[in-house]
């Protein structure tokens, strides 16, 4: 009998892939002050290794018509959106098999009003010596975009304008209050503060003072003339002029 021929067998094994699985987005807002920017995440699509990396399709209209982008991301921050405009957004994972199933969401940019702090109050208080003025001032309030931020407050020279102003920026929101040395003597100054948050200043309060005389080392009583119309930062902060 003859031999069996030898022979060399293979089986070939065909996989399908599928899409990726959907995944679920959510919405918030970064950027409470100017509304300009929604930052959209989701969950991470599971796809096939057969069928390579899950990238992701995400869409958002309108946006002079509609906008789609890929990305490998699970996040994305959409710039330049209009406040009070209503968005839609929709991300769906994507693979060599195809485009999974979408989720949809919409959300609303909200219109935040622009609002500057309140101005100072109480500024006064005032302690100074020959040639060093200590002015404090109570809480401005600031109902929008993270509250007070700093203190601007600025010293300038009522009698002799070749001096120039100097400005302190406070922002340490615990210390409210501010040093100017070297000063000259019997010299009247004119101290401003304003309150400042993201959107911009308030109301600028002024006080004026007129340092006393050498070898005096007395408080003497300033006159606040309250907020004026107007118009950025820690501890207590000493300046010389």
């Amino acid at each position: 009998d003859a031999a069996p021929d030898d022979f060399t067998s293979s089986v070939v094994l065909n996989v399908t892939g599928g899409p990726p699985s959907p995944v679920t987005i959510s919405n918030s807002i970064d950027d409470i002050c100017t509304t300009t920017i929604s930052g959209v995440s989701w969950t991470p699509s599971i796809g096939d290794p057969v069928c390579g990396p899950v990238s992701y399709n995400v869409m958002i209209s309108p946006s002079d018509g509609v906008m789609m982008m890929r990305i490998n991301d699970t996040s994305y921050n959409f710039t330049g959106l209009t406040p009070g405009t209503d968005y839609t957004v929709s991300v769906a994972g994507m693979n060599m098999a195809g485009v999974g199933q979408s989720d949809m969401m919409m959300f609303r940019v909200p219109t935040v009003p622009e609002a500057v702090p309140s101005a100072v109050t109480n500024l006064g208080n005032t302690t100074y010596r020959p040639n060093m003025i200590t002015v404090t001032w109570d809480a401005a309030s600031s109902p929008y975009c993270g509250g007070v931020l700093y203190y601007e407050v600025m010293i300038s020279s009522d009698e002799h304008s070749n001096i120039p102003n100097n400005i302190v920026n406070v922002t340490d929101l615990s210390m409210l209050t501010a040093t100017f040395s070297n000063l000259m003597n019997t010299t009247s100054y004119s101290i401003t503060v304003e309150a400042g948050n993201r959107i911009g200043t308030g109301e600028i309060s002024i006080v004026k003072v007129t340092t006393s005389s050498p070898g005096s080392n007395s408080d003497s009583d300033s006159s606040n003339a309250g907020p004026i119309a107007g118009g950025v930062v820690g501890g207590v902060a000493v300046i010389g002029i």
